[in-house]
């Protein structure tokens, strides 16, 4: 099986510091059994929630 990856979201920052920030980025990253969530620079928000309620990740950084 090939390891497959993908983005998801997540926000650096609230308010109007939040909005001057970047676009953040985060991954799954998928191979046979294993499923890895990198959050990146993230804050905790819906997005990073959203990324962990829908998943079955055993592991995440």
């Amino acid at each position: 099986m090939r390891s497959k990856s993908g983005r998801t979201g997540g926000q650096d920052g609230v308010g109007e510091i939040g909005k001057m920030m970047g676009i953040v980025s985060g991954y799954v990253i998928r191979h046979e059994q294993e499923m890895v969530y990198i959050a990146g620079d993230t804050i905790w928000c819906d997005e990073v929630k959203a990324a962990l309620d829908l998943k079955k990740f055993t592991s995440f950084i």
